[in-house]
């Protein structure tokens, strides 16, 4: 009997460690937060939220992008559905238009909001020399 206890354990150790190394149990905690948060949300119907003012919808817009590239879809789906978003947000190219940002062939592949704070550290670099 100890031996099948101890053959069970194993095998539910490294099912744990391939879940955990696929990212698919980070994946599945957060799945579950999601529907445990919408079990206690008090008010099931949809909010009526106010429109979010340009600048913060263009915030939410550059965040929205950063978790998404970082494979964050739950935590995007819900800085959407908290901030009342879900309706409109901001394309790359609006965003880049707005905030007046050029790229080149190494910041295509990040996020803005990788590419504003990098400016702006090198900007800060130079203002303190």
């Amino acid at each position: 009997m100890d031996s099948e206890r101890e053959l069970y354990e194993g095998a539910e150790v490294s099912l744990k460690e391939n879940l955990e190394s696929s990212g698919s149990l980070r994946k599945v905690r957060a799945e579950v937060k999601s529907e445990i948060m919408k079990v206690f949300d008090t008010n099931p119907q949809p909010r009526d939220k106010p429109e979010l003012p340009e600048s913060l919808l263009l915030i939410n817009s550059l965040i929205q992008e950063y978790l998404e590239w970082n494979g964050y879809m739950y935590t995007s789906q819900i800085l959407a559905d908290e901030s009342g978003m879900t309706s409109k947000t901001y394309s790359r190219q609006s965003m880049q238009k707005e905030l007046q940002v050029s790229e080149d062939e190494n910041t295509r592949k990040l996020p803005l909001l990788c590419s504003l704070v990098s400016t702006f550290k090198e900007g800060a670099g130079k203002i303190s020399q």
